[in-house]
C-alpha cells in the first residue's frame, strides 16, 4: 500500500466568534483544518487539526523546493507506506526542519500522524471484522458445552483471534490477543 494523496482541507463555518469578556479563548472558531491522506488500496485517513487552518494548508501542500528541510508534508508522504509510522514521523521531521518544529508545523504532523493511524485501523481491523464483533459476546447454558466447543473452534474462521472458557460451559470470544487459550 502507498500513499497517493495528502490534502490539508480549511472548512469555514460562517460565522465568526468573538472573544467573550472574561474568557480566556473563544467558544468556537471560523475556520477549521482537516488532513485527509489516501492510499492506492482506496483507504483514507483523517484527521481534524487544531491550529490556524490557512497556515496549516500551506505546510502540507507547499511547492517541492527540492531542499530537505523546507519541503512540504506533502512530499514527505506521497509514495510511502503508511504503516511505517515511525519512519513517516522522522521523515516528516527532517522535511519541515526549518520551519515546522514547533507550533503549526508540529500540529500538522500530529494530525498527519492521527490520519496514518486511522489508515492503520483501516487496514489492519477492517469494518468487516469489528460488524461481526461487537465487545464480547458470551455464550452460557448449563448443558450444552458441545454447542460452545464448535463455536470456539470457528473462532479463527471468523477472523476473531481468541476464545477462553471461563467457569462452568460460559464462553467468552474475543478479538484482543493473537491466541487461543483452552
Amino acid at each position: 500500500m502507498k500513499i497517493t494523496d495528502v490534502e490539508a482541507m480549511v472548512l469555514d463555518t460562517g460565522k465568526d466568534y468573538g472573544d467573550p469578556a472574561g474568557a480566556a479563548e473563544a467558544h468556537g472558531v471560523r475556520f477549521i483544518s482537516l488532513i485527509r491522506i489516501r492510499t492506492d488500496e482506496g483507504i483514507t485517513g483523517w484527521s481534524d487539526v487544531e491550529t490556524q487552518p490557512h497556515v496549516g494548508r500551506a505546510i502540507v501542500q507547499a511547492p517541492s523546493g527540492g531542499q530537505i528541510g523546507f519541503e512540504s508534508l506533502q512530499a514527505a508522504l506521497v509514495g510511502e507506506e503508511p504503516l511505517e509510522r515511525e519512519r513517516l514521523w522522522q521523515k516528516m521531521y527532517r522535511y519541515v526542519g526549518y520551519y515546522g518544529r514547533q507550533g503549526a508545523g508540529m500540529q500538522m504532523m500530529s494530525g498527519a500522524d492521527v490520519a496514518l493511524w486511522d489508515i492503520a485501523g483501516k487496514a489492519l481491523w477492517p469494518l468487516s471484522r469489528i460488524d461481526r464483533f461487537r465487545g464480547f459476546i458470551e455464550y452460557r447454558s448449563g448443558s450444552m458445552s458441545s454447542v460452545f466447543s464448535r463455536k470456539a473452534r470457528a473462532v479463527p474462521r471468523m477472523g476473531l483471534h481468541n476464545a477462553s472458557r471461563r467457569a462452568s460451559t460460559s464462553w467468552r470470544v474475543g478479538a484482543r490477543t493473537p491466541s487461543v487459550a483452552k
